[in-house]
């Protein structure tokens, strides 16, 4: 017997918006085998979307500084940062179900307690779950570029998700996108240049709290090979 990913983690009756999404859902389905033990990571690590803003108290047992990871790849990556840096809660928001089992697993076969995972669009996330000058780094790496024209309505990156984002990052916290694809990074840099209260930084070390630097993602690394440019948008929000 064969059940949905998506039925799995959803209620079947919720209300997504109705905005144009960056992403498209595949269906996949799961062995009724693995649902079982699915479930219980998902009762630990998961937070299920609703249109209540939570509170970061209630989330996690330690009170610490929150970085949202938006889009966090197959998982892995993402669980071993959340390992490196335990003086930091973590929340990541992923839309393909293949990564939240990943990284439900990992997570949970090394008892971590500083991460929380919601499968959901980030829009509606930040829209109506997280509550406002809460957060200390939106990390996003390599955002679909959706190269054809007709489809740049679907990129995440424009000026309605930077003026979220701004309402929900702390003051001195960091928004960090990286992305390979040249003509979505020059959108990219127009859209942050035109909020004021962003200001572009250039380091190399870790953006405070994390302790190291973000490790190549797999897509970092094919860019790589493919000898690509990496363009790397670090922000502070800083109204001075």
């Amino acid at each position: 017997m064969m059940i949905s990913a998506n039925d799995l983690f959803f209620n079947k009756n919720r209300n997504f918006s109705t905005s144009i999404k960056s992403y498209v859902m595949r269906k996949r389905n799961l062995k009724i085998q693995k649902i079982e033990n699915i479930e219980i990571y998902w009762k630990i690590y998961g937070i299920n979307f609703n249109r209540i803003q939570f509170n970061l108290l209630d989330l996690f047992p330690i009170n610490q500084q929150c970085i949202v990871e938006i889009g966090f790849g197959d998982g892995i990556l993402f669980i071993e940062k959340v390992l490196n840096n335990p003086h930091i809660n973590f929340i990541g928001v992923e839309v393909y179900p293949k990564s939240i089992l990943t990284a439900i697993r990992y997570a949970y076969a090394k008892k971590i307690t500083n991460v929380k995972l919601i499968f959901h669009d980030i829009v509606d996330v930040l829209t109506y779950m997280i509550p406002n000058k809460t957060i200390s780094i939106f990390q996003i790496f390599f955002p679909d570029p959706w190269f054809k024209t007709k489809h740049h309505k679907r990129r995440l990156i424009n000026n309605h998700f930077i003026a979220l984002i701004l309402k929900k990052i702390i003051y001195n916290g960091f928004l960090h996108i990286m992305t390979d694809c040249l003509l979505y990074s020059k959108k990219i840099y127009n859209i942050i240049s035109l909020f004021s209260e962003f200001r572009r930084v250039f380091f190399e070390t870790a953006m405070f709290p994390l302790l190291t630097v973000q490790n190549d993602t797999k897509f970092k690394k094919k860019a790589l090979l493919l000898k690509k440019n990496i363009f790397d948008y670090k922000y502070q929000f800083n109204t001075r």
